[in-house]
């Protein structure tokens, strides 16, 4: 039983850090695509060539491509649907937290790493919205200045905030041997 349930946690321990990771990878697509360009002039993008210019080739071309109508779409088309995908990551993320949350029971100090993160990625929502609005008014230094923040709170998340803030340990908190 006892292997069960830390079979448990290290596989949403394991989903936790991968939607992290997909989040952050994903704003920088976002950040990627409107720093290429400044105006709307650019009415046809090639998702190979952006995707080329990024750390992970294969998430971004599949990311992008998987947009209806990719292929072919406007620099704030795809901006704005990675955004909604980080958006949806982002709220599947703050679900699990909170059913890690709720499998913690009464143990206050299991629950604390949990809150903390769950404080952090619901900044993260509120930081995703504001960050849409820039989109829209063509505001290029202030969604710079929201995935930095977004990508501050992630990390805070899992190294916690500062010096009385303990690290969020993952993985290496459920052993499964």
């Amino acid at each position: 039983m006892v292997y069960y349930i830390l079979y448990f946690c290290f596989q949403y321990m394991n989903r936790i850090e991968t939607n992290f990771k997909m989040i952050r990878f994903s704003f920088f697509v976002v950040i990627f695509l409107v720093s290429v360009t400044s105006s709307y002039t650019i009415k046809v993008v090639d998702v190979d060539a952006i995707c080329k210019q990024t750390n992970d080739v294969s998430f971004c071309t599949n990311l992008l491509n998987s947009k209806p109508g990719g292929v072919g779409q406007d620099l704030v088309s795809l901006a704005q649907y990675t955004l909604d995908v980080v958006r949806s990551n982002t709220t599947n993320t703050i679900i699990l937290i909170q059913r890690l949350i709720a499998q913690t029971g009464r143990d206050v100090e299991a629950q604390i790493p949990y809150k903390k993160c769950l404080t952090y990625f619901k900044d993260i929502i509120h930081t995703i919205h504001y960050f849409g609005d820039m989109l829209k008014i063509r505001e290029y230094d202030e969604m710079f200045h929201s995935a930095d923040r977004i990508t501050s709170y992630i990390d805070y998340c899992l190294n916690g905030g500062g010096p009385d803030e303990p690290p969020y340990h993952g993985a290496k908190k459920c052993q499964c041997s």
